[in-house]
C-alpha cells in the first residue's frame, strides 16, 4: 500500500492507535502474589524543592520467582512498573509522570535485562512525543521533553549504547538542537574520553574539559599521549570546546503521528 495516498480519516485513526491512555498492558502476571518490601520516604519538602524521594516498592512473586516490582508515590499511585525474569528486566517497563501520576510518560521494552524493541514517550497530554529503537541494548536512547511555556517538543538527551552499556558519546542538548549543555564519551560502560559542560551563555564551565581513561580522570598531557595509542579515545580538538554540534535529522525528527495530530488541531 502506498502510505502517501491514505485518506485523512485513515491517517487520523493511525494517530489514535498509540495514545498513552491505551498503551499500558502489564507484563506482570495477574496471579502473582504481592509483597511490600519498602515504604515511601522523602526528604523534607522534597516534592517542592527537588529533594530525595524513595517510592514504596512492592515485589511480585509467582511460584517463588520474582516476576516484577512496582513503585508507588505518597498517595499510593503507581509511578514505575518493571517486569522481571531470572532477576533481570524482561517485558515492558512503564513510567508515569511523578507530578501527574495518571499520565503515562514512557514504555520501554526489555529482553533479558537489555532494552530490545521500540520505546515510546508521551506528552503529559497523552500524545506520542517520540520513540527510539534498540536491538539487544544497542542503539541510541533519545529522550525528549516538552517546554511548559510554549509546548515545544525537542530532544534533550542522546545516549549511545552497545550491549546495554553506554558506549560512544552522550549528549545533553539545548532546545535550538544545534548547541549542547554537555557531553561525555564512554567505552563499554566506562568513562573513556573527554567530558565537557557549558554555562547558559555558552561558555565552557569551570574545570572543563576533563579527560578520562578507563573511568579514571587523568591530566590532559597523559590523555593526549595515550590517545595516540588507543583508537577508542576521541582526539582532542580545541574547536570542540565550542558547544555547537550537528546531529542527524533521523535522531531529532518527531514522530509522524504527532506531526499529523498537530496538523489536525491547527
Amino acid at each position: 500500500m502506498n502510505m502517501s495516498k491514505k485518506k485523512p480519516d485513515q491517517e487520523a485513526k493511525s494517530v489514535e492507535e498509540t495514545p498513552a491512555s491505551r498503551a499500558y498492558c502489564s507484563d506482570i502476571p495477574a496471579n502473582a502474589s504481592e509483597k511490600i518490601v519498602s515504604f515511601y520516604t522523602e526528604d523534607e519538602n522534597a516534592r517542592e524543592q527537588g529533594g530525595t524521594i524513595h517510592y514504596e516498592r512492592r515485589e511480585y512473586l509467582l511460584d517463588g520467582e520474582l516476576v516484577g516490582y512496582r513503585q508507588f508515590d505518597h498517595e499510593g499511585r503507581l509511578i514505575i512498573e518493571t517486569p522481571m525474569k531470572d532477576m533481570r528486566k524482561h517485558g515492558t517497563e512503564y513510567t508515569w509522570y511523578w507530578y501527574a501520576p495518571d499520565c503515562l510518560s514512557l514504555s520501554e521494552p526489555y529482553e533479558n535485562g537489555k532494552v530490545h524493541g521500540t520505546a515510546r514517550q508521551w506528552t503529559i497530554g497523552g500524545e506520542l512525543m517520540g520513540s527510539y529503537t534498540l536491538e539487544h541494548g544497542t542503539g541510541y536512547d533519545v529522550w525528549r521533553i516538552q517546554d511548559e511555556e510554549d509546548g515545544l517538543i525537542y530532544v534533550s538527551e542522546i545516549h549511545a549504547l552497545q550491549d546495554g552499556k553506554l558506549h560512544g558519546f552522550q549528549y545533553w542538548l539545548n532546545r535550538d538542537q544545534k548547541t549542547i549543555v554537555g557531553e561525555r564519551h564512554w567505552n563499554e560502560g566506562f568513562l573513556h574520553g573527554i567530558e565537557r559542560h557549558w554555562t547558559d551563555d555558552g561558555q565552557m564551565a569551570d574545570g572543563y574539559p576533563k579527560f578520562y581513561i578507563d573511568d579514571r580522570e587523568v591530566p590532559k598531557n597523559l590523555y593526549m599521549e595515550e590517545q595516540r595509542r588507543d583508537e577508542s579515545l576521541p582526539r582532542y580538538d580545541k574547536k570542540d570546546d565550542i558547544n555547537a554540534r550537528h546531529f542527524p535529522e533521523s535522531l531529532l525528527a518527531r514522530p509522524v503521528a504527532l506531526e499529523y495530530s498537530k496538523k489536525l488541531n491547527s
